[in-house]
């Protein structure tokens, strides 16, 4: 049998051999037709129409740009109709011995990738895996899942440590993940991670109990602020920013006890003062009322007294 490949408009001159290539065609078509059925065969026909990929995300109806080929129509009778004798039908009536091989590099693909799929939840595969996976670039497709499957185990792991305490990670990294931009996610991700260690770090210092000299030092301040502040700022998508706000925290409170210090000494040395001024009040005050009665004295003994109280007077 001649396959459908070696069908082209030079074979025209030939009757039976027109005619084949029609016949075949038909029943192909029809194979399928009655194998996914009239729904999937219609969502196929749509997507082709669309230019729909083959490999969707979270929107099934993200488009790509490739050719109108075998290989597209081999991709959505699989991804889209659902069918699984399309590679039978391919290899009996539609591919050379040489493009059969192709089929074989396909599967292993697609084998990978579906594994990948299933690593990847929540996170939608990257597009960059997606668009080689629908040009037939399956090398590249390799390549990808192996580059993206990397930054995925770190991303997990961070979502993993983010979720444990509590921090929401910003959409800006799986928008990185999802567009495979991969050199520029691993250092991204490498701060946020760094930014969560700081964070639990600094977490003991919040539940930690206070001694009477550090209370002394906080007085009003708030103590929760700069730990606040940098749960803010992971969650906006500023982990430098929370990294700088937990050492302000571990700051704060290294000082406490050194400030706890300073207003007791100060409080001390206006205690001093007070006391100081208060002696010097009363010294003062028993002066004055010495001063005051010595008159008295002195008019007493002068009208009643004899010489020798007023010697003793004098």
């Amino acid at each position: 049998a001649r396959p459908l490949l070696d069908w082209s408009s030079s074979a025209f001159g030939s009757f039976d051999i027109e005619r084949y290539g029609y016949q075949t065609s038909f029943y192909l078509v029809n194979e399928l037709y009655e194998e996914i059925g009239p729904a999937a065969f219609a969502e196929m026909l749509v997507a082709a129409d669309l230019d729909y990929t083959a490999y969707p995300a979270s929107d099934p109806t993200e488009t790509v740009f490739v050719a109108a080929n075998w290989r597209r129509f081999f991709d959505l009778a699989e991804r889209i109709g659902g069918s699984e004798q399309a590679d039978d039908l391919f290899r009996s009536y539609v591919l050379r011995e040489e493009d059969a091989a192709l089929l074989d590099e396909r599967s292993a693909a697609i084998e990978a990738y579906e594994a990948f799929v299933l690593r990847s939840r929540p996170y939608d595969v990257p597009i960059n895996v997606r668009d080689a996976l629908n040009a037939w670039a399956f090398d590249a497709a390799l390549e990808r899942i192996d580059e993206a499957d990397a930054a995925l185990s770190d991303l997990l792991a961070l979502d993993a440590r983010a979720a444990a305490s509590d921090f929401d990670l910003p959409i800006d990294l799986t928008q990185e993940y999802y567009a495979g931009d991969f050199d520029r996610i691993a250092p991204t991700l490498e701060v946020y991670s760094r930014a969560l260690d700081r964070l639990d770090e600094v977490a003991p210092l919040r539940e930690r109990s206070l001694s009477w000299l550090e209370t002394a030092g906080l007085g009003d301040t708030d103590i929760n602020y700069y730990f606040d502040l940098a749960t803010a700022r992971i969650n906006s998508g500023n982990p430098l920013g929370a990294i700088e706000a937990a050492d302000q925290a571990v700051e704060q409170f290294s000082g406490l006890g050194a400030a706890g210090l300073r207003k007791i000494g100060l409080r001390a040395v206006i205690g001093a003062v007070l006391l100081a001024l208060a002696g010097f009040a009363i010294r003062l005050g028993i002066a004055l009322a010495r001063r005051r009665s010595s008159p008295t004295l002195r008019l007493d003994a002068l009208e009643g007294g004899d010489d020798e109280s007023i010697d003793r007077v004098a």
